[in-house]
């Protein structure tokens, strides 16, 4: 799932793997519509959408061959190459793929190249991890690489960081990590933002909020912002981040973890805002939502979820509840407030204050 647009779905018969199906979920049409496609593959995804919103591509991995078709059935597009030893792939832009393999990162830019290039090598703290992301910032100066390892007291999380402006690389700690861009406080022009969400080996949680160079002319000195998020309750001490998600529009930042729990944190200063339970079952992927600016939730029960903000009861509760008025005045001016009738209002006002608060 690379966007708020498609969900790919691979289904056969659990006893023998007979009568494979492929299967695309359109999330944008009125009736969600579900696309039976003639292929098989090891595994598949849609492209993120093309600057004109219209056109998506269809990778296949069948084997060691990766085959890239148009999703649209009269559709010529076609390409293919054959690349091994592949440990984790997703589309990065709409027209290029990323590979992991056991020692570099390669990219594909399908309708330009016959095979992969290689971009960078892959760290060697990265060995016997399983990769669970890739990511890259618009401009494809900046990369990471996310793998998790089993440990006695959890699961434990690296994110290798790669800078192609000075060919640099480097490790953290981290479950999940994303790139935006976002204009701060203070700043003439959006930077380039990095958002790492991870669990320490104390069992603290942790979103770490980092300005990348380059530095922009005009701007504040790069700044770094953290803040802890709680992690409570029996039966969490394998819980941990699988998945990061920025509103740059809202300035927020959604951390999702394995067991459904759902954190809010302010992409001004890193600060956990709420946090929510919003899946009993295992989440499986996630995506931010283009036109809500909430989250697409995929659970491992096949449940697709919407998680929006309500304004309204979200600035009540940092205003109040959290005494952060100044948390509060910044997401009023940026948050879509539709005016309440007053019974509304009260109603709202209400339940937020009966609302158990976070901390």
């Amino acid at each position: 799932m690379t966007s708020d647009k498609h969900i790919c779905v691979r289904s056969s018969h659990i006893e023998d793997h007979t009568d494979e199906k492929l299967m695309v979920l359109d999330l944008t049409s009125v009736n969600h519509c579900l696309q039976f496609l003639p292929y098989k593959a090891d595994g598949a995804m849609v492209s993120p959408p093309s600057s004109n919103g219209h056109d998506y591509l269809l990778a296949l991995k069948v084997g060691d061959t990766m085959v890239v078709v148009g999703l649209e059935q009269d559709s010529q597009t076609h390409y293919s190459c054959d690349i091994t030893e592949v440990q984790y792939w997703t589309w990065v832009s709409s027209d290029t793929l990323a590979f992991v393999t056991d020692n570099d990162v390669l990219h594909w830019t399908v309708a330009e190249e016959t095979t992969p290039q290689k971009v960078f090598c892959r760290h060697s703290r990265l060995n016997y991890s399983e990769v669970v992301g890739y990511k890259a910032d618009n401009t494809m100066t900046w990369f990471a690489v996310t793998g998790l390892l089993p440990q006695t007291d959890g699961i434990y999380g690296v994110s290798q960081l790669y800078f192609t402006d000075k060919q640099l690389t480097q490790c953290i700690t981290a479950h999940a990590v994303t790139f935006t861009e976002y204009r701060f406080h203070g700043n003439k022009f959006p930077s380039t933002v990095l958002c790492v969400a991870g669990r320490e080996s104390n069992g603290h949680g942790k979103v770490d909020v980092i300005e990348l160079e380059p530095h922009v002319p005009g701007n504040l000195a790069l700044g770094t912002h953290c803040d802890l998020i709680p992690f409570s309750g029996s039966g969490e001490k394998y819980d941990f981040p699988i998945s990061i998600q920025a509103s740059s529009a809202y300035g927020v930042l959604y951390v999702i973890t394995k067991y459904g729990s759902l954190y809010l944190s302010d992409l001004e200063t890193a600060t956990c805002l709420c946090c929510i339970r919003i899946s009993t079952a295992i989440v499986f992927t996630c995506a931010l939502s283009s036109l809500s600016q909430g989250i697409i939730v995929v659970n491992r029960s096949g449940q697709v979820q919407a998680v929006d903000i309500k304004p309204h009861r979200l600035i009540h509760h940092v205003e109040n509840v959290l005494k952060k008025s100044a948390h509060a005045e910044r997401l009023r001016k940026v948050l879509p407030l539709v005016p309440l009738s007053p019974t509304t209002c009260n109603d709202e006002n209400q339940e937020a204050s009966n609302r158990r608060p976070s901390s």
